[in-house]
């Protein structure tokens, strides 16, 4: 779902965080084929 490096990115990535509280709280999973940018966090 997530494209680019790295293992964790809940906390930097709002569409992550938002598609992994969706799944936790409500259990609505992703749609098929979703995305979420690479987060540049080198700053």
């Amino acid at each position: 779902m997530r494209e680019g490096w790295g293992h964790g990115s809940y906390t930097t990535s709002g569409c992550v965080g938002r598609a992994v509280d969706a799944y936790l709280i409500g259990q609505v999973v992703p749609a098929r084929g979703a995305r979420c940018p690479a987060v540049d966090v080198s700053s």
